[in-house]
């Protein structure tokens, strides 16, 4: 009627995570990003990894977005920048 916990076990992997009432599963699916470029005045809200861009004429799509930093790929030379914060 009261478990002290719940164990989780992870098909096709090793991993296993216990649930209990203090300790709610979390687990990051991804992350989006709020934008802004200062050169243009333009922000550009909520977006996610594979969106696209358009800066100064220039098309970009967004690689990765981790916790710190947004990777944009230039989509004619290919050239990835790095933004932090």
């Amino acid at each position: 009627e009261q478990p002290a916990g719940l164990v989780i076990e992870f098909l096709g992997s090793k991993r296993r995570e216990v649930v209990t009432r203090d300790k709610p599963f979390e687990q990051v699916a991804g992350y989006s990003a709020d934008l802004r470029h200062a050169a243009t005045n333009r922000s550009y809200n909520r977006q996610r990894k594979d969106d696209k861009l358009a800066i100064g004429g220039e098309a970009y799509k967004i690689v990765a977005i981790e916790s710190e930093a947004v990777t944009l790929e230039n989509v004619h030379t290919l050239k990835r920048t790095t933004v932090r914060p």
